[in-house]
């Protein structure tokens, strides 16, 4: 199987090529930045990135690659729009003219956070800039890319140093390892991912017929506090560096959904293996810190 993964050395990016180079898949790697690409590919040029596609031919096409920062998005609108709407469809349009399978990574901010968690067909309302990208892209692949499916996440955790930037759980822990305080919001819910398993959860849908969108989340939900309490304790780290706050002390650039986070009954009614919880995931990237686990072992289960 031929694959190209954008975005390779994202959080999840990087946990897909290893997935990819475990199943021997022949794969194309990308992202745009210096000095962090294998290749380099601006997805705003329609004509490279016919170019790379049709070279290529791949059978599908895992597009991570985003501009991401919910605060940097509500600050260059335009920026956010060109690279999530227009560089999405521009990789899109080029798979469907090869015939490749494109998977999309969308997020639970397509919604207004008011009566989470959502399923897939509930109402979309994003109240960011980087929500409302997402969802008009999620509208536009019907249109250039009907071989396509969507996956909304959120809140990706791991214990994953590779990627060019930390994860939520990283930051946590190297702070409280410090000893040094943090303020964690407590009116923030969403359903936390385990990055591993979402990657396991992508492989597999990637062989299916499936089409159109589908929640891929943790199955544990809970606010961004809660979560890093539990995360200290798994660590064993002191919780009583942790101050709970509401997102009105942050003054976020970007509106949040409150109370965010996905239903993922369409997915464990197919996967199989159990969705895991917070705690099942914590608990797997301390053994991973510890080097007590391997990830080939977990992706080889």
């Amino acid at each position: 199987m031929k694959i190209i993964i954008s975005g390779s050395t994202s959080k999840l990016g990087v946990r897909l090529v290893q997935l990819a180079n475990l199943k021997n898949y022949e794969i194309l790697s990308f992202n745009l930045q210096e000095p962090y690409y294998k290749e380099q590919l601006d997805i705003l040029n329609q004509e490279k990135v016919d170019k790379v596609i049709t070279s290529f031919s791949p059978d599908i096409l895992i597009h991570t690659a985003g501009f991401v920062n919910a605060d940097k998005c509500e600050n260059e609108r335009k920026k956010s729009f060109n690279v999530n709407i227009d560089g999405t469809c521009n990789l899109a349009k080029s798979c469907a003219k090869v015939g490749a399978k494109f998977l999309n990574i969308s997020s639970d901010y397509v919604f207004d956070g008011k009566n989470g968690p959502y399923d897939e067909n509930d109402q979309t309302n994003p109240i960011n800039v980087y929500g409302i990208a997402k969802y008009k892209t999620e509208n536009l692949l019907v249109e250039h890319c009907p071989n396509s499916i969507t996956i909304r996440t959120c809140l990706l955790y791991d214990w994953n140093h590779e990627p060019r930037r930390e994860n939520f759980l990283i930051w946590l822990i190297n702070r409280l390892e410090k000893r040094e305080g943090v303020r964690i919001v407590n009116d923030q819910y969403s359903t936390p991912t385990f990055i591993p398993q979402l990657v396991k959860v992508i492989f597999y849908l990637m062989k299916t017929k499936y089409k159109g969108i589908i929640n891929v989340s943790g199955s544990e939900w809970i606010n961004r506090y809660k979560f890093s309490m539990i995360a200290a304790k798994i660590f064993n780290l002191d919780n009583s560096l942790i101050e709970e706050i509401d997102s009105n002390d942050l003054n976020q650039t970007a509106k949040r959904p409150s109370l965010g986070g996905l239903k993922i009954d369409k997915i464990q009614d197919q996967f199989y293996e159990k969705i895991l919880g917070v705690k099942e995931g914590l608990k797997l990237c301390k053994k991973i810190k510890e080097d007590q686990f391997r990830i080939i072992d977990y992706f080889n289960q």
